[in-house]
């Protein structure tokens, strides 16, 4: 009799140690407590997202965050499961971001703390990545990527009768989205300080990007 109820009271002890009371929970690195429910779920430092998971398979109090270059896990890559801020201060301009749930947030922080990454700098409602084109004598070629930096290359407009010498030129730099303005800031050596300023012409779909860029008039129709 005393073997089975020490036996019994064994196995009580094991399964109290594994289950833990009802109000135990687990700590996230952050102090948040996580409920048993979501002890499958990736903490803090864990990857998450892309083919083992989502964008929500991080405990409570986390989020699955991406750098921008990873565009929102495009492509089924994997974030990180990160600790939600516990708040954001407020500044004294508004830096606007367009987050990976299509909502405008005023700055990276705002965006965690909805629980989302960063898809672009910017606000959402306007979309001016890929490809734009001016010509005029010389073709202005502009390639506007999600993580704020663009590239722009100068070349002759060459027509079938009048051929020409190939002469292109290359530039980089960074861009900021704000509002209608689109500021550029050139950080290749061969347009080291130049600076220019478009507007964003037109109603959603944009239609067009007109401005002075470097001292040029330009006037960009996106690709199609």
């Amino acid at each position: 009799m005393s073997r089975i109820l020490s036996t019994g009271l064994a196995m009580a002890s094991l399964l109290f140690g594994a289950c833990g009371t009802p109000d135990d929970g687990l700590m996230n690195t952050e102090g948040a407590s996580l409920h048993n429910d979501d002890v499958a779920a990736a903490q803090p430092g864990e990857a998450c997202g892309g083919l083992r998971g989502n964008q929500s398979d991080c405990g409570k109090g986390a989020y699955c965050a991406y750098p921008i270059s990873l565009q929102c896990g495009a492509g089924d890559q994997q974030g990180i499961c990160t600790p939600l801020p516990d708040f954001c201060p407020h500044g004294i301009r508004y830096d606007p971001v367009c987050g990976c749930d299509g909502n405008t947030y005023d700055g990276g922080c705002n965006a965690a703390l909805a629980g989302t990454s960063v898809q672009r700098v910017g606000s959402c409602d306007q979309n001016i990545t890929g490809n734009w084109v001016y010509n005029n004598i010389l073709q202005y070629s502009y390639a506007f990527d999600p993580a704020g930096s663009f590239t722009r290359s100068i070349s002759p407009v060459c027509l079938p009768a009048m051929p020409c010498p190939l002469y292109i030129r290359e530039s980089a730099g960074s861009y900021l989205l704000q509002g209608h303005l689109l500021n550029l800031v050139y950080t290749s050596a061969a347009d080291q300080g130049q600076t220019g300023q478009l507007t964003i012409k037109g109603e959603e779909p944009t239609d067009h990007l007109t401005g002075n860029d470097s001292g040029v008039a330009v006037d960009l129709t996106r690709a199609r």
